[in-house]
């Protein structure tokens, strides 16, 4: 959690909008498994780690 925390907030204070950064989080968890991971060339390993990151930030999102 505390790196998906420091990465919202380094990209609230770099001007990107709170929508926006739904949009991109909600847009990797919103798609096929196996589409993403052949589209980014993920291994299970992989994607299961930016998937608990993603979830970690949507999570801090919705705290804010």
């Amino acid at each position: 959690m505390k790196r998906a925390k420091a990465w919202v907030d380094k990209k609230l204070r770099q001007g990107v909008n709170k929508n926006e950064l739904y949009a991109c989080v909600g847009a990797f968890s919103n798609r096929k498994k196996s589409v993403v991971m052949a589209e980014k060339n993920l291994s299970e390993k992989q994607y299961q780690k930016r998937y608990n990151f993603l979830a970690n930030a949507f999570a801090y999102l919705e705290s804010l």
